[in-house]
Order: structure tokens, then sequence, then C-alpha cells
């Protein structure tokens, strides 16, 4: 298994959805990381890009790319929308983290309108402090769940791109220091002295 970098930059490149010539639409892209107790988090992404796509006329803001990243799961009219790749034949969508990270996995929220643009193949990749693109997952899967405003996958936190080994256990505390020897019985007090008889008057 590939062990990614930290990185702020990911992709997507879709290259299938259910029906062609339909062009590509989601309504939200999550990506999760770990933190440092090694549970699971949600990242923050601040901006997103749709390199050489194409929303509808006079929806580009409304459709475009940062459609995804708004923590809307569920509202119509929140959606990115790419119609060129009904012509080019794929499609990109790069998203930028606040702050560098690995991400473990990753999950697609359907979109509603014009069934069949959903992406059902596509790569994902991870850039580098170099700016070399790290291919860390392939996916090509039949076509996801008919309901609006759905997630893709059927766990928790979407495909699994990334396991980090688990956290290790604290250290072990220090032995505690030996006890002190005992110390010896002490010794019985002298008898006392005999009383000794009274003086006559």
């Amino acid at each position: 298994m590939i062990v990614p970098e930290p990185s702020r930059r990911v992709r997507f490149i879709f290259t299938a959805t259910s029906l062609d010539g339909k062009g590509v639409q989601l309504q939200e892209v999550h990506l999760f990381g770990v933190n440092a107790a090694g549970s699971p988090v949600v990242l923050d992404i601040i901006a997103a890009e749709n390199p050489n796509g194409a929303s509808a006329p006079g929806a580009e803001i409304s459709e475009g790319p940062g459609q995804v990243i708004d923590g809307n799961v569920e509202t119509p009219g929140s959606k990115w929308l790419d119609l060129n790749m009904a012509t080019r034949g794929n499609s990109t969508l790069v998203l930028t983290l606040a702050e560098p990270a690995v991400v473990v996995s990753y999950e697609f929220y359907t979109a509603n309108h014009a069934r069949g643009r959903d992406p059902i193949e596509w790569t994902f990749w991870s850039e580098n402090e170099r700016g070399e693109w790290l291919l860390l997952d392939s996916r090509r899967i039949n076509d996801p769940t008919p309901l609006d405003f759905s997630p893709y996958s059927f766990t928790e936190l979407g495909f699994p791109v990334y396991s980090p080994p688990p956290t290790p256990p604290p250290p072990a505390p220090p032995p505690s220091p030996p006890s002190p020897p005992a110390l010896p019985p002490s010794s019985p007090p002298p008898p006392s002295p005999p009383s000794l008889p009274p003086l006559p008057p």
C-alpha cells in the first residue's frame, strides 16, 4: 500500500458517468483524516476548482465547483455540474485543504435532477510538496444509490484510501522503587529494680 504524504491539494479525475453525454454532477464531497488520537475527522476544504469545466450559462456560481464544499448535502440548487464532461470524456475536481493532511477516505453525495450524471469511474490523487501528483485510489462502481442527496458508500467514512497504523499504547509506568529494609526488632526495656523497703522512723 502506498503511504501518502500530508498534502494540501487533492484531485478527482472522473472518466465515466451513469449515462454518456450528460455531463457530471455531485452535491457534496467530504474528505476524512485522523487526529492525533487516531480518531476519524472531517477535513476542512477551503477551495474547489474544476479546470476546463463548464456549468450551464448563468449558473457558473450556483452550479460551480464551490458547491461541493458548502456543507449542503440535501438542498436543491447546491450542486456542482460540469457539462464539458459530455464532450471531453473526463472532468477534474481539485480540492484545497486548510491544512496539510493525509486523506484516509472520502465520500460523494448525489445531486438531484438529470439522473445519469452521477460519476461511476474515477481516480483520486494527492499532490506532494514537490508538486507531483500521486495516485492513491482508482474505482469503477455500479450506479450509485438511486436516491437524490444520498452518500455513495454504505460505510460511515466512505471509500477507504489509506489505513494509518494504530496509535501505539502509552509507555508503561516506571517500576516502583524498592521498599526500604525492615528495621531490626527493638530490644525489650531492662527490668525495673526491686522496690526498697521503707526506712524505719
